[in-house]
């Protein structure tokens, strides 16, 4: 059976094929209500392999920002 995640924000039911062993995702649907600085910022911390805590740190921030705009019905 293929592992399958769904998306982290309350309520949506896409979901993706979970290779990576990820614990959390976000869809492109949500994913694109995110800043777009804030995207740049989380794929520079994770090209130059920044510690753990790092790319968890901007990943919570981009996660609540895709909360704040699903949650205001952008």
């Amino acid at each position: 059976m293929i592992d399958r995640i769904t998306c982290c924000m309350p309520g949506c039911r896409r979901s993706s094929v979970n290779k990576l062993g990820w614990s959390e995702w976000i869809c492109q649907r949500h994913w694109s209500a995110v800043p777009k600085d804030m995207r740049r910022a989380y794929a520079a911390v994770k090209r130059r392999r920044k510690g753990p805590a790092a790319i968890d740190r901007i990943w919570r921030r981009c996660k609540s920002a895709a909360l704040r705009e699903s949650l205001m019905g952008y």
